[in-house]
């Protein structure tokens, strides 16, 4: 009589089951594994912009040295506040439109 083709299948099944379980353990491993140590980062600015607009659009810089907000300001239509060192621009809704912001006297952005 023929052998029947499960008997066949077992030793496969016992590969992949093994090679799942050992990728398994690796992958569980790396991500367990101790990392790099972490280290403080120097700040290079120490003002920040941050958008909101829960409230209609807002948009401040905030001091992280002091951990306060320095000033607030209104912007219609805010989509996000992008910065790149000490510049700092406000962008408008569907990120269309830009205008750059003075740290010193920022105003508020009407459209």
């Amino acid at each position: 009589m023929a052998r029947p083709a499960s008997g066949r299948r077992a030793p496969a099944m016992i590969a992949w089951t093994s090679g799942a379980v050992v990728a398994t353990l690796l992958v569980g491993g790396a991500v367990l594994a101790q990392g790099y140590d972490a280290q403080e980062v120097p700040t290079v600015e120490s003002s920040v912009w941050v958008s909101r607009d829960a409230s209609g659009g807002q948009f401040a810089k905030v001091n992280t040295d002091i951990g306060e907000i320095e000033s607030v300001n209104d912007a219609a239509g805010l989509a996000g506040v992008a910065q790149a060192r000490s510049d700092a621009f406000v962008l408008g809704s569907g990120f269309a439109k830009y205008w750059p912001v003075d740290a010193a006297r920022p105003l508020d952005i009407v459209e």
